[in-house]
């Protein structure tokens, strides 16, 4: 997955806005944009950007198997 779609996956599947992402990935709000419409993405992006994006995506993953498990246990 590029960071193109992980952004995108983060505000559609993931909840999040992308000031929301801007600011768990320490960037701003025009380069997550930027990301998001592929601006950046198609030249090298940083390997800061890059790493905390997929970081990011990793931890949403995880917050909503919690959720679907905490779910399950109530159910």
């Amino acid at each position: 997955m590029g960071i193109k779609e992980i952004v995108n996956w983060l505000v559609d599947f993931g909840g999040l806005t992308q000031r929301e992402i801007a600011e768990r990935v320490g960037f701003s709000g025009a380069t997550i944009s930027d990301v998001a419409t592929g601006k950046i993405g198609h030249t090298r992006p940083s390997y800061d950007l890059v790493t905390k994006l997929q970081a990011l995506h990793a931890d949403v993953l995880e917050e909503q198997e919690k959720a679907k498990a905490q779910a399950s246990a109530t159910a």
